[in-house]
């Protein structure tokens, strides 16, 4: 692949779990990813910022029924093409 690795290949696997997470639910919160994964919630945090910042999810306000948002996170075009590859 002239020298560049996969998307897959260069997520860790909380990483790729987090993704795929993600997709299946269309938005995932810090707290979500924590319960579902089994990670800290700080953990769960830094993973998700850390997809963010390589561009896999955006932050998005989330509302919720008490009117109150708060950040979820959705895929971008680049996490999409990771899932369907």
């Amino acid at each position: 692949m002239n020298g560049q690795q996969a998307p897959a290949k260069l997520l860790g696997r909380r990483e790729r779990e987090a993704v795929r997470l993600v997709a299946e639910r269309g938005y995932v919160r810090s707290r979500e990813l924590a319960e579902a994964v089994g990670i800290s919630l700080s953990s769960a945090s830094h993973v998700l910022d850390r997809l963010v910042r390589r561009g896999f999810l955006v932050r998005e306000p989330v509302y919720l029924v008490t009117r109150r948002s708060r950040l979820g996170y959705a895929l971008t075009g680049a996490a999409q093409d990771l899932i369907n590859s």
